[in-house]
C-alpha cells in the first residue's frame, strides 16, 4: 500500500493519493475521493511550506468534492482562501492562473 511501501517518500505519496483523489472524483465516488485527498493535503502539509500551491489545489478540489457529493460547502473559508491565494499568486506561472479560474468556477458552485 501507499502508506507501507512508501513510508520514506511521504512526498511521492502525497502525490500518489492526490492522484487517487482526482481520479475517484472523476468516477463519482466523492466519498473516496475526498480521503485520499485529504491525506494528500496532510501529507503535503508536513512535508515542506514550500508545497503551498498544491495544499491550495487539494483545498478546490476538496470543496468541489463536497458540492457534489451533497451540495453543501463545509469549507466555504477555505476555498475563498484558495481563491485569494491564486489571485495574489497569478503571474508565478501559468499553473497559478489556470488554478486561479478553476478556484473561481468550484466557488461559483
Amino acid at each position: 500500500t501507499v502508506e507501507t511501501d512508501l513510508t520514506d517518500q511521504p512526498e511521492i505519496q502525497a502525490e500518489i493519493n492526490f492522484t487517487l483523489g482526482k481520479t475517484y472524483f472523476g468516477q463519482g465516488k466523492y466519498t473516496k475521493a475526498r480521503e485520499q485527498l485529504v491525506k494528500a493535503k496532510e501529507r503535503f502539509s508536513q512535508i515542506s511550506s514550500d508545497n503551498l500551491l498544491k495544499q491550495k489545489q487539494i483545498d478546490i478540489a476538496i470543496g468541489a468534492t463536497d458540492f457534489f457529493e451533497g451540495g453543501k460547502f463545509d469549507n466555504d473559508l477555505m476555498l475563498r482562501d484558495a481563491v485569494l491565494y491564486f489571485r495574489s499568486n497569478i503571474d508565478k506561472s501559468e499553473e497559478h492562473k489556470k488554478w486561479y479560474a478553476v478556484s473561481l468556477n468550484v466557488l461559483a458552485l
